[in-house]
């Protein structure tokens, strides 16, 4: 089955799955962006979405930055499916990339006066497809050579605070974009 290109919020999206996930987002109150044009690589590939969050630090936290606040970066790599091990293996290596040129020499800590946190996940499902999942990689540091990729997990877990994707599912799979209400 080919992908048709859906748009939402004035976004075009190369599937009808990865708008349905912006609108989860948007019912979700996450700050978002679609295939952030800052994170492509020089191959061309860029992340699906990179959701941005701002926490507000305790004090026993400040001592580590001059700013009082923590910038969360979670890039997603969205599937209606389980992809293959050999392309995880190759999304490994380009969430490396990413991960690398986000802590450069020039580094977000830096340029932002705060801790900055990333976190990479492929997010399987739970749009009308299959069961949802996803598979969670960590970053190790500038001396890392890969990402870790963490077990398969049902569910979108600590990504999206144990809300069942499935459940979602039900209620955003009867949504129609092309009824989506105009502004002005």
């Amino acid at each position: 089955m080919e992908a048709r290109k859906t748009e939402y919020r004035g976004v075009v999206f190369s599937s009808k799955s990865e708008a349905r996930f912006a609108l989860f987002l948007d019912d979700q109150k996450k700050n978002w962006q679609y295939e952030p044009k800052s994170l492509r690589l020089d191959c061309g590939y860029v992340p699906d979405f990179m959701l941005v969050d701002v926490q507000l630090l305790e004090d026993e936290d400040i001592v580590q930055c001059k700013g009082n606040f923590r910038l969360n970066l979670t890039l997603i790599e969205y599937k209606p499916r389980r992809p293959t091990q050999t392309y995880i293996d190759e999304l490994a290596v380009r969430f490396k990339l990413i991960g690398d040129r986000l802590h450069s020499e020039k580094t977000l800590d830096a340029m932002q006066d705060c801790i900055v946190n990333s976190h990479m996940a492929i997010l399987v499902g739970g749009m009308g497809y299959d069961k949802s999942e996803y598979l969670s990689m960590a970053w190790c540091g500038p001396d890392a050579t890969a990402w870790v990729a963490k077990e398969w997990r049902s569910g979108w877990g600590h990504v999206f605070d144990d809300i069942c994707p499935d459940t979602e599912n039900s209620r955003l799979k009867k949504y129609r974009f092309d009824l989506e209400p105009v502004d002005g």
